[in-house]
């Protein structure tokens, strides 16, 4: 388990002199690694960011598919922000119709295994 301490350690170590930093809330587990994203500023203007993992032992090769992975998750989480708020009032009555057709036919009829898998 890492520590915040150690998180907060290697984020400074990448600090310039006047820069903020923040970490961001999402956290990447890849290969028994956790892996951060800090953004870096002084005053109002972004100065840049650094992508880590206090673990020890990581190859580039490591950080470069770990670095892919983290931007998909970020994207996606983006993705499902914009798209979820338009689609929060959709109607969902054929599909609570058919859930309630599968609970009865569940309940009422006797189905063979391979049956059931395919119901």
């Amino acid at each position: 388990m890492v520590k915040v301490n150690e998180v907060h350690r290697v984020a400074k170590k990448y600090k310039k002199f006047f820069e903020s930093y923040w970490i961001d809330q999402q956290v990447l587990v890849y290969n028994n690694k956790r892996y951060y994203l800090a953004f870096y500023k002084v005053l109002n203007k972004d100065t840049g960011g650094a992508f880590f993992t206090p673990a020890p032992g990581a190859s580039e090769r490591e950080y470069k598919e770990a670095f892919e992975w983290f931007t998909l998750l970020l994207m996606r989480l983006g993705s499902i922000k914009d798209v979820g708020e338009e689609r929060r009032n959709i109607n969902m009555t054929g599909l609570e119709k058919v859930n309630e057709f599968l609970k009865r036919v569940d309940k009422e009829v006797s189905l063979s295994q391979s049956e059931y898998e395919l119901v």
